[in-house]
Order: structure tokens, then C-alpha cells, then sequence
């Protein structure tokens, strides 16, 4: 009998003791978020209850002041480091500060530092999401986030374990990340969590990523925590497709200024739709000038508009019936213009556009898409709407080596897209089509293909060569550029060594000449 009670109180000891723990555990948390003053050990039951209200509101709880289930369960998710109530605000827990917090240059910049102790998050996965982000962010108001290689750059993020130095904030089996305000712009992504490389997080213990580095980006240009479920800045990464919300919209203008107005906007569309008739009209008129000539082998040395991609260690130059492959040094023909059905059986002609995706190429042709691997097709031919472009042909196509993968971009007009690597290229990316001026607003009007080589873009528009300059999110015409495209063909006669700039040719015929007449007197 003795016993029997002995272990009844044992066990009753045990569980006071458990709950005593927890309830140390979650008045630590009210701490850490700002919803307490840390260090406070006397608490009235009055003020501990106004901490859970305000707690509960920032999570989309029900406000009952009370330490229930589902506010426990909350607790305990993955969730943002940053406090939730700032020092200036404390318990009464504002919505949003007022505009303290930001950058005064309309260029913010940001850099991913190198992983050192990361084992987990490759620093390749850190600037694609950021470039993401940056992309997201830029588009809510008149201002622009873009990578930059200088020392000391507005914003860099790192991964980290809990004790990453310089920083004194020790990451907890809880936080996914933090963040800090400007001008210290300082973002930490915590290197123990798994991490998924999706848009989203899509179910619990599988945190996006991308979800996380945007919504630290949000805390770097100077923003709070949000009660709002649907915003990216809600403090907690729970499965849901978070967006930026009307409030979210308005807090970026604010800070850093609207972008053109609405009217300006649509003349700008007017433009836009006038620009892609006019395109449309020339490409078909292309198109039935190259049919008259189809018959008449190009030269390989003098070609207008062709379309060039980069594919298995070569480039294949296509020109309205025909097809050439040139070594990826450009100094050598590998074989002379053949007419296409010849090296691709099957394959319409001419093109639209041509880029690698994988280990195959894709060919578009108006609204069918080609899959090649090899020389052969792997399959029936796609259509524009089957990967979510809904348009009748499309203007170019290119990777960008930015990544790693590398990203497979797709135009048409003024807008593009971008194949969702995580849906294997079978889809593009649900955020786009975007507006080309959002990344490559200095790309020259009226380009009409683009290929890859040094791991930058070049452009294509008649026979000028523009090379893009990809140290900036938003990317300039490189020095020297554009270039004939003949200049790049070291396999022509004159060309063995290329010949960029017309200049320095005719410099030396200059001086030829007055070397002989020196000679001659």
C-alpha cells in the first residue's frame, strides 16, 4: 500500500514539476519576443495574461489571454528570431512602427557572404533566393535591391550555427533566421534546419527556403512582424502560400516612395502592346523573306538575325532553313550550314528561339515546343501552353549562369518568364511572367536571340553582339559593346585573332601607310 502511494506521489511530483518547466519555458518565450521585459520574475497574473493577448494576436489566435493548447503549439513552431514587440513598443503591441528604420538611397545593395561552417546551405542557394527576394521586394516601390561584389555592401546574409560570430543572438532549436534593422542590414539564416528549396513551405518540418530569406529581407529594409497569416511577414513559417498583402504594399511605399503612377503605367502598356504588333509584323515579314531564300546556302562569315544557343560543348547557329555548329572557342567550324531536317530530323523551320535545358535543347517554333536530345526528339512536341505561357510564339529564350543550375529564362514582348526548376523545368515559376524592365530595363529594344558564353548573356539584335553585365541585379551593356557578330568567328579569313573594335584596325592601316612613305622618301 505504502508503495503504491509512494509512486503515486512520485508521479504526481513529476508532472507539477513538467508543468512548472513549461510554464518557465513559454514566460522565457514572451520574454524573447518582446511580449515581456526580459528578466521579470514577478509577474501579476493581470500582466501575464495581456502578454498572451498580444502574443495570440500576432499569431492569428484567438485572444483569450490564456496558455491553452493551441497557443502552446504555436509556441512551439519554427519561427523568425526578431522580436514581435520592438523595445519602443513593448506590450502594447502596435501593429506597425512607424517609419524609423530604413535606407535613404534608392540603390540598396546586398551580399551573400561565403558559408564557412555551413554544411547544409550552399552559398549558391543563398544568392539565388535572395535575387528572388530582392526581385519581390523592388517591384512594391521606386526603389532598387541589387547584389553588388563591393566590400562593404547595405545587406549580407550568412548561415550560421547557434553561436555565429560576430553576432551575440544565439539561435535556438526554434528559429528558422533573424534579422536587423537598418543600417546594420545583417541577415542570419540558421544552418541546423533542413531546408527545402521551394516557393513555399508546403507541409510542417519542410521550410521553404525562399520563404524565410524573403521575409528576413523584409526585417533588413526595415520592417515588423506582422499579425496578418497571409503576409510575409508573419512571424511564424507555417504550410501556406504567404503573399505580399495590401499592408505589406503600403508600408514599402512609405518607407522608399511609389513607383510611376497608374496612368503612366498604362501609357507605358499602350507602348508595350503598339512595340509587340510592330515586332510581330516585322517577324512575320522575316519570316516570308527567309522562305523566299530558303533555298540559298547562307555564308557562315556574313549572317544577319540568327539564332545562336549554347548546347553539348558547341554552339548551333540556325538560320532560316539551315543550321552550323561552331567550336565553344568560336575558332572552328565543325561543320558548314546544312539544312536543319538534315542534323534534326523532323524539326520545323525556321525557329523562334532555341535554349539548353538540361541535357536537352528545346527549339521553339510558334507554339510548339521541340524537346532534342542528342539529334532525336524525345518526345511529342509541347506546346507554349502546356509549361504555362499562354502566347502564340515567344521571342528568345537563354540560360543565365548566375545560378547554379543555371536559370532558363523564356521572352516574348515585354514580358518573360522563368522555368521552375523544382517542377524539373516542366512548368514555369508561378510568380511570373514579369515585366522586363524589372531586371533588364537596359537590355537593347528589339534583340531578337540571346546565347551564353564566358558564363555571361549576350544579346543578339541584326549582327551587333551586346554583352550584359551580370555583376547587378538589374544588368548594364558591358564596355566595348556591342560588337559585330562576325568579330566572335575566329574560323573566318581576318579573323583568327578576334578583332572587337574596328579602331585599333584602322589605326594600323594608318600606320602601315606611313611606315611605307617613310621607307619610300
Amino acid at each position: 500500500m505504502f508503495t503504491g502511494l509512494h509512486d503515486i506521489l512520485i508521479i504526481l511530483f513529476l508532472l507539477v514539476t513538467l508543468k512548472i518547466a513549461q510554464n518557465v519555458d513559454h514566460t522565457k518565450f514572451l520574454q524573447k519576443y518582446g511580449y515581456l521585459t526580459s528578466g521579470d520574475n514577478q509577474l501579476s497574473s493581470e500582466s501575464l495574461s495581456d502578454a498572451l493577448k498580444n502574443m495570440q494576436r500576432m499569431a492569428g489566435l484567438e485572444e483569450t489571454g490564456e496558455l491553452d493548447e493551441r497557443t502552446i503549439q504555436m509556441m512551439e513552431r519554427p519561427r523568425c528570431g526578431h522580436p514581435d514587440v520592438e523595445d519602443h513598443q513593448k506590450s502594447r503591441g502596435k501593429r506597425y512602427a512607424p517609419p524609423q528604420f530604413k535606407w535613404k538611397e534608392k540603390i540598396i545593395t546586398y551580399g551573400c557572404k561565403a558559408v564557412g561552417t555551413s554544411t547544409r546551405i550552399s552559398l549558391d542557394d543563398l544568392r539565388r533566393t535572395m535575387h528572388q527576394a530582392a526581385s519581390q521586394w523592388s517591384e512594391l516601390a521606386d526603389v532598387e535591391i541589387v547584389e553588388s561584389s563591393v566590400k562593404n555592401p547595405m545587406m549580407v546574409i550568412s548561415a550560421g550555427r547557434e553561436n555565429h560570430y560576430p553576432c551575440t543572438v544565439r539561435f535556438d532549436t526554434k528559429t528558422l533566421a533573424h534579422a536587423f534593422f537598418p543600417t546594420n542590414g545583417q541577415i542570419h539564416i540558421n544552418d541546423r534546419v533542413q531546408f527545402a528549396m521551394t516557393n513555399y513551405t508546403e507541409r510542417m518540418g519542410a521550410n521553404s527556403l525562399y520563404s524565410v530569406v524573403a521575409h528576413e529581407m523584409g526585417h533588413a529594409l526595415g520592417f515588423s512582424h506582422s499579425p496578418d497569416i497571409d503576409s510575409v511577414m508573419f512571424a511564424y513559417d507555417t504550410p501556406r502560400k504567404w503573399k505580399f498583402t495590401s499592408m505589406d504594399k503600403y508600408n514599402m511605399r512609405s518607407y522608399y516612395g511609389a513607383k510611376a503612377s497608374k496612368k503612366e503605367n498604362e501609357e507605358e502598356e499602350r507602348k508595350t502592346e503598339n512595340e509587340d504588333k510592330r515586332r510581330k509584323t516585322e517577324k512575320d515579314r522575316g519570316r516570308t523573306r527567309e522562305h523566299e531564300s530558303d533555298d540559298i546556302r547562307p555564308n557562315e562569315c556574313r549572317v544577319e538575325n540568327p539564332i545562336v544557343v549554347q548546347y553539348r560543348g558547341e554552339y548551333l547557329i540556325f538560320k532560316s532553313q539551315w543550321v552550323w555548329r561552331v567550336s565553344s572557342d568560336w575558332k572552328r567550324l565543325i561543320i558548314k550550314a546544312v539544312p536543319i531536317n538534315q542534323l534534326f530530323p523532323g524539326l520545323p523551320n525556321p525557329i523562334d528561339a532555341a535554349v539548353t535545358v538540361g541535357h536537352n535543347l528545346w527549339v521553339f517554333v510558334g507554339e510548339m515546343i521541340y524537346v532534342i536530345y542528342g539529334n532525336h526528339m524525345v518526345h511529342a512536341p509541347l506546346r507554349l501552353s502546356d509549361i504555362g505561357i499562354n502566347e502564340k510564339y515567344v521571342d528568345l529564350a537563354y540560360e543565365w549562369h548566375y545560378f547554379n543550375p543555371p536559370a532558363v529564362y523564356i521572352w516574348k514582348g515585354s514580358r518573360y518568364w522563368k522555368l521552375d526548376e523544382k517542377m524539373y523545368h516542366r512548368r514555369v515559376d508561378e510568380r511570373y511572367p514579369k515585366d522586363t524592365d524589372l531586371n533588364w530595363a537596359r537590355v537593347p529594344k528589339g534583340v531578337h536571340s540571346a546565347f551564353t558564353y564566358e558564363k555571361e548573356i549576350h544579346l543578339l539584335r541584326g549582327n551587333q553582339v551586346f554583352r550584359m553585365n551580370s555583376s547587378r541585379s538589374v544588368f548594364d551593356i558591358a564596355d566595348g559593346y556591342p560588337q559585330p557578330l562576325q568579330s566572335f568567328f575566329g574560323f573566318c579569313p581576318r579573323n583568327e585573332k578576334l578583332v572587337l573594335n574596328s579602331s585599333s584596325s584602322h589605326f594600323s592601316l594608318i600606320y602601315a601607310t606611313i611606315t611605307i612613305l617613310i621607307l619610300i622618301f
